[in-house]
């Protein structure tokens, strides 16, 4: 059986603050502009009626991409901080994901004899941290 990390000790800060008690992350990042580049020189799979040509794509862009989180505690984040700008770190013991990001959706789960739990979903500027 291979020896697979598991995300015990992941953390996540903004602006320098911990975000409670990290419960999971989900890093998205995906290409943004795809434009088709299909030529007369592409490939044509099988033949006659069944001949076809297999397209071809290039990506012209990609989008910064965004971080869904939960946490448990104290967000310290509150209504005001939802579209501002800072520097979200996402950290765990081999790595690190970190850049510039507003919150873009902030959620919390205030029911009684639990602990709060809050949801969030950064999103990346795409400039540097």
């Amino acid at each position: 059986m291979p020896n697979i990390p598991d995300s015990q000790g992941a953390t996540l800060f903004f602006n320098g603050v911990q975000l409670g008690v990290l419960q999971g992350a989900k890093p998205a990042f995906a290409a943004g502009g795809v434009q088709e580049v299909t030529s007369m020189r592409s490939p044509v799979l099988g033949s006659g009626q069944n001949a076809r040509v297999l397209k071809q794509y290039n990506c012209t862009s990609i989008e910064p991409g965004t971080m869904q989180c939960s946490f448990l505690g104290a967000a310290d984040l509150a209504r005001n901080d939802v579209g501002g700008p800072g520097t979200l770190v996402f950290s765990w013991p081999d790595g690190e994901i970190s850049g510039q990001a507003f919150c873009s959706d902030l959620q919390a789960d205030f029911t009684v004899g639990q602990v709060r739990q809050w949801t969030a979903t950064f999103t990346f500027t795409g400039f540097d941290a």
